[in-house]
């Protein structure tokens, strides 16, 4: 498992989640699962922006893909919490 680090070094004002990664994200980031620290408070449309940072190759996906906490597909933003489990969905072709 990764760990996607930023800047900000004063851990009382952050939080970590959980990342899982499928099929062309998980080729894109080079791995199936990080953990990812962001702000406290951070919402859904927060932890875009802070994945698509640390990982710049996944910035094609945000528009396509579904977002999943806690194994409940969200619709809406939210915020997340210290240790949600967010998953990324990429959109699914076949026959």
């Amino acid at each position: 498992m990764c760990e996607a680090k930023s800047s900000a070094t004063d851990s009382q004002d952050r939080i970590r989640v959980r990342v899982r990664l499928f099929a062309m994200c998980r080729e894109a980031a080079g791995t199936d699962e990080l953990i990812l620290s962001l702000p406290a408070g951070s919402t859904s449309q927060t932890f875009w922006e802070e994945l698509v940072s640390a990982y710049p190759a996944l910035a094609p996906f945000e528009k396509e893909s579904r977002l999943a906490v806690n194994r409940t597909y969200i619709h809406q933003p939210v915020v997340l919490q210290e240790g949600d489990e967010v998953t990324i969905i990429p959109p699914v072709s076949g026959g």
